[in-house]
């Protein structure tokens, strides 16, 4: 969950995924490949994409705070290096 937007989640069976989803707006999902049989890992992640995040104020406030937080940490011209250099637009000021 380093890259601004990205919600990622592991997961191991259906109602993980749903509530994942539902209530943290994941848009990523991990599955362990050790660990999840293929027929599952299919269930899993047909249930993830059917899945929509939930509109509940609770789950919103949730999503404002990820949101405030990345913008708190990322470059605001969305150009940081992420290998730790810096914003490369060259404005100081920015990040």
């Amino acid at each position: 969950n380093k890259i601004k937007g990205i919600r990622a989640v592991s997961v191991y069976d259906e109602k993980m995924a749903t509530h994942a989803r539902e209530h943290n707006g994941a848009n990523v999902i991990g599955i362990s490949g050790d660990w999840t049989q293929e027929d599952l890992a299919q269930k899993i992640i047909k249930t993830f994409l059917k899945t929509t995040s939930s509109t509940e104020p609770r789950h919103q406030r949730r999503l404002t705070q990820i949101a405030q937080k990345e913008s708190d940490v990322f470059c605001k011209c969305e150009t940081e290096d992420y290998t730790g250099a810096g914003c490369a637009c060259g404005d100081g000021g920015c990040c």
